[in-house]
């Protein structure tokens, strides 16, 4: 990489492996892997791995990879939002489809929030339908906010 550091860490402690989930060269991803000699799911400093900078990114082609290199979909960040709840946000059916597992839409953020939550917040229609064809029930997921 003819000097280059592909260990440094930016402000945020992101390494340039999740900047480049904002690119599209599933080759840069992948030397930057080799040369940083991190494993597919480093974090950087809010505990946000390359799987999901790739789904807030909505960079379906790195996710994709990343899958196959063995990202795990289970990783929470420091506010316990996993993939789903990232692809979710950012309202990426595609990408929704290809993250979420069945036994994921029952995981809680630290708010108590569900990717069903995340979806319904957003107005993200689609995503609420394929939620509900995994798991039905979601429509009643409860969060931790007290109403009063």
């Amino acid at each position: 990489m003819n000097g280059a550091n592909p260990n440094a860490r930016d402000n945020d402690g992101r390494l340039p492996l999740h900047w480049a989930t904002a690119s599209r060269s599933v080759e840069a991803l992948e030397l930057l892997l080799k040369e940083s000699q991190y494993n597919v799911d480093v974090t950087d400093g809010s505990d946000m791995t390359p799987l999901m900078w790739s789904c807030y990114n909505k960079n379906e082609l790195i996710a994709k990879r990343l899958i196959e290199l063995g990202a795990d979909v289970h990783e929470k960040d420091t506010d316990g939002r996993t993939a789903a709840h990232w692809a979710a946000k950012r309202s990426d059916i595609n990408m929704l489809k290809l993250i979420l597992k069945p036994d994921m839409t029952y995981f809680k953020d630290i708010k108590g929030c569900t990717v069903m939550h995340v979806s319904a917040h957003e107005g993200f229609q689609a995503g609420i339908e394929y939620i509900m064809s995994l798991r039905p029930e979601s429509v009643h997921d409860t969060d931790k906010m007290v109403t009063y």
